[in-house]
């Protein structure tokens, strides 16, 4: 008896962990942290800087704003410097370099603008990176653009040299993704690229779910115009108890319980096996092409449409049959796939993988592996990840989450 009341104590202790306050403070000691590794020069440096100089500044850069460091503190500005001096070289960095500077400029927009400026910027879809940004910088951030533009032929990228590999090809989408809202044109037939390569490259079949789950980005618009106008016309055929018409209008549009299939990706078709990290990327990328695909809505796109929305139902499928906060399952990184993770939760906008809360499960983790000193795991890199993590740092492509609904 004394057992199992000790037991539903520490379970009780356990489910308390998670807590605003927890994450907070572990997110202020992970600040610090990386503050204190910071260079005089302002760059952060790890054992292969020499390979990637500018993403790994650009990382540490990106995640002390999303934990709410201003973009006008002198080190903030100073790594910023230390940036645009650089040449664009990598996929990674380039794309982490276009992820800081819209995070950079969307927290100044909140800080710089006037309330009036700034509903005026929302109201014509303009991004504060318009008015703040000096020409220079506006410059280099579309010669970001082209690089990545002009860095695939196939919708995936490599180092760029090589072949490419989804890892590569998830930081790329990240960082175009990032340019988007930075209001800068991308070449729409690139989401057509990578919308191919991740519907063949993702597995042909798998184990079917026992308990279907909601996968909002799968299955309902994600364009939040359209998705309204389509709630109405929805609204209308369902008092004509027209079913038909409604599953031709828009699949999976009544959200009804559909068969899902565990189907993951590889880092590589011709590599290893599937793993969470790469399943997580591949439900990542799936979405953001999938919210730009529907600005066009051309008709290659509406044929397109159900494999790309069985596809990020059976990514997350996959997630949720594999399940995992302690490993990579079936693969290595720990904090590199739960970032993909939070990614993954937050751009298919499910809570909860299945029985699974991916993020009071991840965080509990998180808060257990943080050091005195204030870092996760044995380096920058993973305090970056962890920190992203905890804050909900990925930028929601205007759907729902489960909890909102």
């Amino acid at each position: 008896m004394k057992y199992i009341l000790m037991v539903t104590l520490l379970i009780c202790i356990s489910a308390q962990e998670v807590t605003k306050q927890s994450v907070d403070k572990a997110i202020a000691k992970g600040i610090k942290y990386l503050f204190a590794k910071q260079s005089s020069e302002g760059f952060w440096s790890k054992h292969n800087h020499d390979l990637y100089p500018m993403g790994q500044t650009s990382l540490v850069a990106y995640t002390l704003i999303k934990s709410g460091v201003s973009p006008e503190d002198s080190r903030i500005e100073k790594a910023f410097s230390y940036l645009e001096k650089l040449p664009l070289k990598k996929t990674y960095s380039v794309a982490l370099y276009l992820m800081a500077t819209e995070a950079k400029y969307s927290a100044l927009g909140k800080t710089k603008l006037s309330e009036r400026k700034q509903q005026l910027l929302k109201k014509r879809k303009y991004h504060p990176f318009r008015l703040l940004a000096n020409k220079k910088e506006q410059k280099n951030i579309l010669r970001a653009v082209k690089f990545l533009e002009t860095s695939t032929s196939t919708g995936t990228w490599g180092y760029p040299q090589g072949v490419g590999d989804l890892s590569n090809t998830q930081y790329a989408l990240l960082g175009l993704f990032s340019a988007e809202r930075l209001g800068l044109p991308v070449d729409k037939k690139i989401y057509y690229k990578v919308v191919r390569f991740f519907i063949d490259a993702q597995e042909k079949d798998g184990p079917t779910i026992r308990r279907p789950f909601v996968v909002p980005a799968a299955d309902q618009p994600i364009d939040w115009q359209w998705r309204k106008k389509l709630e109405k016309q929805i609204a209308k055929l369902k008092k004509r108890n027209k079913t038909d018409s409604l599953n031709k209008l828009y699949p999976r549009s009544s959200v009804t319980v559909v068969t899902m299939r565990a189907r993951g990706w590889k880092y590589r078709e011709d590599h290893g096996k599937v793993t969470g990290s790469m399943t997580t990327a591949g439900v990542a990328c799936m979405v953001i092409a999938k919210a730009y695909l529907e600005k066009w809505r051309s008709s290659r796109w509406k044929k397109l449409l159900p494999q790309i929305n069985e596809s990020i139902r059976d990514g997350c499928a996959w997630i949720a049959h594999n399940f995992k906060v302690n490993r990579n399952p079936n693969g290595g990184h720990l904090y590199y796939y739960l970032y993909g993770l939070e990614r993954a939760g937050i751009l298919s906008g499910v809570e909860h993988f299945a029985s699974h809360n991916w993020y009071i499960e991840g965080a509990k983790k998180m808060l257990k592996d943080q050091k005195r000193n204030g870092k996760f795991k044995d380096n920058i890199i993973d305090t970056c990840f962890a920190l992203l993590f905890l804050k909900r740092a990925t930028v929601p492509v205007r759907i729902e989450t489960q909890a909102d609904e």
